[in-house]
């Protein structure tokens, strides 16, 4: 049927199919006729470029659950309970407490014995909040174990696929696995101007 017959026919699917087909036209004009000069070498200028023009727009972000997506662990950002709070899941044990100014967790290692991690980084402030270790080679794990900010208690992300699972050290869905791997699994999403700076000689 030619699109006219159609469009008189059902005037609700021609407009969205016009709609749509225009639209499309519009973004695919606009990338090919922008200089592939300034694409190439677009560059991150950082928030304070973009307030100057957009003021009401990062009154609006400031404080948001976006702008405060990740930030580094001091007393003004960790909402969980640090004083020595202990969370069993299985065998597993994790406990959380403070050193001085700093946030610990001790929390069972990629190799299955337990030792105290500095928790570098919060990600996330409602309805849950998770920490961050770093582990040798740069790398950010994501602890299982998140605070539940409206309960106020700790509870266990499981996986989907095991949801009533034992997870072992050494299983990439353990929290020191890749699965748990901020620089891989979270970043990119999550982070304005990422570089991973992976380099595999050196596997970090």
């Amino acid at each position: 049927m030619p699109l006219s017959t159609g469009f008189l026919r059902r005037p609700a699917a021609g407009f969205a199919l016009l709609a749509t087909a225009l639209a499309a036209w519009a973004a695919g004009d606009w990338y090919w006729s922008f200089p592939r000069e300034a694409l190439h070498q677009a560059r991150y200028v950082g928030r304070q470029s973009c307030i100057a023009c957009h003021q009401i727009a990062a009154a609006a972000w400031a404080g948001s659950d976006h702008d405060r997506a990740m930030e580094v662990a001091s007393d003004d950002t960790v909402l969980g309970d640090f004083n020595n709070a202990q969370f069993s899941r299985f065998d597993e044990r994790t406990r959380f407490f403070r050193a001085g100014e700093k946030f610990m967790v001790n929390a069972e290692g990629p190799d299955g014995q337990y030792r105290d991690y500095e928790i570098k980084y919060t990600f996330g402030i409602w309805p849950l909040q998770q920490y961050m270790v770093e582990l040798p080679g740069g790398r950010l794990q994501v602890l299982r174990v998140s605070w539940d900010v409206e309960k106020k208690e700790w509870f266990y992300v499981a996986p989907a696929d095991a949801q009533d699972a034992r997870i072992a050290a050494g299983d990439p869905l353990h929290w020191t696995g890749l699965a748990q791997n901020w620089n891989t699994m979270c970043a990119e999403c999550h982070t304005t101007d990422y570089r991973k700076n992976y380099d595999l000689a050196t596997n970090s």
